[in-house]
C-alpha cells in the first residue's frame, strides 16, 4: 500500500519536473541567444555579422555605413536590455517566454521579405534563410512553452 502511494506521488511530480526543465531550457537558451546578439551587435556588429564575419555568418554582404551601424548598435542594445530584464530585473518567466516567442513569430515575415527583395548586394540571403528556419523552430518551441503558462 505504501509503495502504491509512493508510486502515485512520484507520477504526480514527474510531469511538473519535465515541464519546469523544458521551460528552464527554453528561457536559458533565449537568454543566451538574445544576450549574445546584444553583446555582439552593441560592441561591433560589423566584426561579428558583417561581410567578413568572424562568426562565419555574414548577415550583411556589404560594409555598414554610419546610419546602419548606429541602428545595429541600437538593435543590439534592445536585445541586451531584453535579456537583462529577464536575467537581472525581475521580468517573469512567462513574460520572457511570450516576448521571445513573439519576436521570432513577428520577425520571420520581415526577414523573408528582406530576402525576397534584396539581390544579395546588401544582405547575404543564405544566412537570412537560415535565420528564418531557426526562427520557426524557436517560435514553435516558445509556443509549446507558452501554452503551458498559467497566465495569458
Amino acid at each position: 500500500r505504501r509503495i502504491d502511494r509512493a508510486v502515485k506521488a512520484a507520477r504526480q511530480y514527474t510531469p511538473k519536473i519535465k515541464k519546469d526543465l523544458n521551460a528552464k531550457m527554453y528561457d536559458l537558451a533565449m537568454t543566451i541567444y538574445f544576450g549574445m546578439y546584444g553583446a555582439t551587435m552593441t560592441t561591433n556588429s560589423e566584426l561579428f555579422w558583417g561581410p567578413d564575419s568572424i562568426m562565419m555568418l555574414p548577415y550583411m554582404s556589404s560594409a555598414a555605413d554610419a546610419q546602419s551601424a548606429f541602428f545595429q548598435r541600437m538593435t543590439g542594445l534592445g536585445f541586451a536590455i531584453m535579456s537583462l530584464g529577464y536575467a537581472k530585473c525581475g521580468v517573469s518567466k512567462d513574460a520572457w517566454i511570450k516576448q521571445t516567442m513573439l519576436f521570432h513569430v513577428v520577425s520571420t515575415p520581415i526577414f523573408f521579405l528582406q530576402c525576397a527583395s534584396d539581390d544579395g548586394t546588401s544582405f547575404t540571403p543564405w544566412v537570412w534563410y537560415l535565420q528564418i528556419a531557426i526562427n520557426i523552430v524557436l517560435a514553435g518551441w516558445g509556443y509549446t512553452e507558452m501554452t503551458k503558462s498559467k497566465t495569458k
